[in-house]
């Protein structure tokens, strides 16, 4: 039962005009469900990614998905980051950016 497994592909802009993220920096990927999240998988990136940069996609392959609302992606997360302070890896001027959900509705049945 349930709806299978699916593959999602997260890919990383760099918008910033200054600073690149360091190849440390750690994409996570949370399952929400009412609001609580879950981690499903966190990874270093493994390369720079310079200003104006958008990385290749890092693959997740996710069995169990259905049993969410939504994903979120979150780069630099201070919750997974080898970083000791609130900033995570990259000192950045705007934190509020590094998250997207991603919408799961009409994948199911």
């Amino acid at each position: 039962e349930g709806c299978g497994d699916i593959v999602v592909y997260v890919q990383v802009a760099n918008e910033g005009a200054y600073i690149s993220a360091d190849d440390q920096v750690v994409l996570s990927l949370y399952g929400v469900q009412g609001g609580t999240r879950t981690l499903i998988d966190a990874q270093q990136v493994g390369v720079s990614i310079d200003p104006g940069m958008l990385s290749a996609g890092y693959k997740y392959e996710l069995s169990g998905w259905d049993a969410y609302d939504s994903l979120v992606a979150v780069i630099d997360d201070v919750d997974q980051s080898p970083a000791t302070d609130t900033w995570g890896l990259a000192k950045e001027c705007d934190e509020a950016d590094n998250e997207i959900e991603i919408s799961l509705e009409g994948l199911c049945p």
